[in-house]
């Protein structure tokens, strides 16, 4: 991941594209234009959201749910899965009430059926599982029904506050990210400088290498000994002749 940070190609693409978003969604929030992009991608996060809750949080439990509470989770999952749908093509195909459907809606039809699982599994607990799962859990149940009932039936955030929530947090991951491509742009620049600097160097060195003389050959080891050893006695007669 870090160097997926300091690559400047990557920051720049993620900073590009939450800019994108940002504006689409400033645009949509403050009702310029006709296209509703702001509205089509809060309900294709929403869609995803609850895929992955379905996916991730709900089918695993399935083994521990037995009788008549696995039959309500799996309706449950069925539920969702629709949701989901809806969530994801509601907005690119027409439909009737169902493309109405708000965001906080659709997260308190996923609150509320959990509670009313959670309550219905409580009610048909064994008596060596009942110590598990005392009254005042039962009652936390009911109280996440009721409120999944409220935001389901009268959703207390509209889709707006999503839009503009949604384009403040892509605009400040705009700002961080272009701040991180212009600090990787200036890391390029000094480290290719710095490069350019010890190629420049590495090639006066050379140069000077090519300008110093060339050192004397070596004599042979028999000249050496020659240089090396007195005159004998034949040679000192001739001289005296």
């Amino acid at each position: 991941m870090q160097k997926l940070i300091k690559n400047r190609v990557f920051t720049l693409i993620i900073c590009i594209l939450l800019a994108i978003l940002s504006l689409l969604m400033f645009l949509d929030g403050f009702g310029v234009g006709e296209g509703h992009y702001g509205q089509k991608t809060i309900h294709l996060i929403t869609a995803v959201v609850l895929l992955l809750y379905t996916i991730f949080m709900l089918i695993p439990m399935l083994p521990r749910y037995h009788g008549v509470a696995r039959a309500f989770l799996s309706g449950e999952i069925v539920i969702l899965l629709l949701v989901t749908a809806i969530e994801a093509c509601g907005d690119f195909v027409d439909l009737p009430v169902v493309s109405t459907i708000q965001v906080c809606s659709a997260m308190g039809l996923a609150v509320w059926l959990r509670g009313a699982v959670l309550t219905i599994r409580a009610f048909y607990l064994t008596d060596e599982e009942k110590p598990k799962h005392p009254l005042l859990r039962l009652c936390w149940y009911i109280l996440l029904s009721a409120v999944g009932v409220w935001q389901l039936v009268r959703p207390l955030i509209k889709d707006k506050y999503f839009i503009f929530f949604i384009g403040g947090t892509a605009l400040i991951g705009a700002v961080i990210f272009g701040y991180a491509t212009v600090d990787n742009f200036r890391a390029a620049r000094s480290r290719a400088a710095e490069k350019k600097a010890e190629t420049e160097e590495a090639s006066e060195g050379d140069a000077e290498a090519e300008v110093l003389p060339a050192e004397p050959e070596a004599l042979p080891e028999s000249a050496e000994r020659k240089l090396l050893l007195p005159p004998t006695d034949g040679a000192e007669g001739k001289d005296g002749e």
